[in-house]
């Protein structure tokens, strides 16, 4: 498996892979003798690596990953589940985080989420329509769409990756048993984490060889991300370009006409933060939530109060139009909670994550 990695991700992420590369790990049933490093230790040096100064594009870089590896877990679920739509409609969920988070509007707030997560949840079981040689394997397929979900708010982002990193590399949610671990941590580690560092689709989506139609599943899994990445019209490095280029005119700027920027590709045009992709609307709903402008910069270290206030005397000038779209946003989202209502049994989420938490369980005892 030969990726171009070293010409498109950053340098720090470029040394530690040279140093990933040596690794060996236990939990990937490698057969060499000598020292192992920690798998876990060296995910999470990964996933931090993949950090951006802009806490939006760290967002999206999270979710762009996550929506790679549900992609090669959803083949899992429709060979045992064929009749589960969970794995369709998460993978729409975070195809809107993405668009949203590109947009500049606002994320599906965590109430939402919660909502959701008890709505596509409710029916969930480690019902097989084929023999399984493991109830492990339905389980933590479906865990990685359950951490899917939680991954869409950016505070529970990194936990979320590290689970389905988890049920991926070391549990059956893609293939059971010890064979071909190395391969697929190899798919990830050179393929996965350089398509989230540039946010552009992978070479391949993974997709187990012994699987039915594995050619087949395999071309329609990368047509889907290709898809969603055309129609999301990723242009992110010009956009990163731009903001640094006004981050560096920033400086000791007072002007309010130079403070607050809008340009028609970045966050939907919507009215920013220059040097940021912070809109005045991000602003607003902090603010009304009850926070005062000293508490904003402390959420935000990356701003200065020069610039909440000027974000605030903007929202001032501009209340009733900015208002009226922070509305539409969240009569948005109350549509999409209403679109998954369904009629059918109240089984709580937490049956299903009890499930799941004994499974796993059961396998690191």
């Amino acid at each position: 498996m030969k990726f171009h990695l070293h010409n498109s991700i950053p340098q720090d992420l470029r040394v530690l892979y040279n140093k990933i590369k040596h690794e060996h790990y236990e939990e990937l049933y490698e057969s060499e003798t000598g020292e192992t490093a920690s798998l876990q230790d060296t995910l999470n040096k990964v996933i931090q690596a993949l950090r951006s100064s802009d806490q939006t594009v760290t967002h999206l870089r999270y979710l762009w990953m996550t929506l790679i590896l549900t992609l090669a877990v959803q083949p899992t679920l429709e060979y045992y589940q064929p009749g589960n739509s969970l794995p369709k409609n998460i993978i729409d969920l975070l195809t809107v985080s993405l668009r949203n988070n590109i947009q500049g509007k606002m994320n599906i707030p965590k109430n939402i989420i919660d909502r959701l997560i008890n709505i596509l949840f409710r029916e969930s079981n480690l019902y097989s329509d084929k023999e399984v040689e493991s109830s492990q394997i339905i389980s933590e397929a479906i865990d990685v769409f359950y951490q899917a979900i939680l991954v869409i708010n950016y505070e529970q982002s990194v936990e979320g990756i590290l689970e389905i990193l988890y049920d991926c590399l070391e549990g059956y949610a893609i293939f059971p048993g010890s064979y071909g671990r190395r391969d697929l941590f190899d798919w990830w580690l050179l393929d996965v984490v350089r398509a989230s560092c540039n946010l552009i689709p992978p070479e391949n989506v993974y997709v187990v060889e012994s699987l039915q139609n594995h050619k087949k599943i395999q071309f329609r899994q990368n047509s889907l991300i290709k898809k969603i990445s055309n129609d999301l019209s990723f242009s992110l490095i010009e956009e990163i370009q731009l903001i640094s280029k006004e981050a560096r005119g920033m400086q000791g700027m007072t002007d309010l006409s130079k403070i607050i920027a809008s340009n028609p590709g970045i966050c939907g045009g919507r009215p920013r933060i220059a040097g940021q992709r912070i809109t005045v609307h991000n602003i607003a709903i902090d603010f009304n939530a009850g926070m005062k402008p000293e508490d904003i910069v402390a959420q935000r270290p990356q701003l200065t109060l020069a610039q909440v206030y000027a974000a605030l005397t903007y929202y001032y000038c501009n209340q009733e139009l900015i208002d009226a779209e922070i509305a539409a946003d969240f009569e948005y989202f109350n549509h999409l909670e209403a679109k998954y209502q369904t009629h059918s049994s109240d089984i709580n989420v937490l049956e299903t994550a009890a499930s799941i938490d004994k499974n796993k369980s059961d396998r690191t005892q």
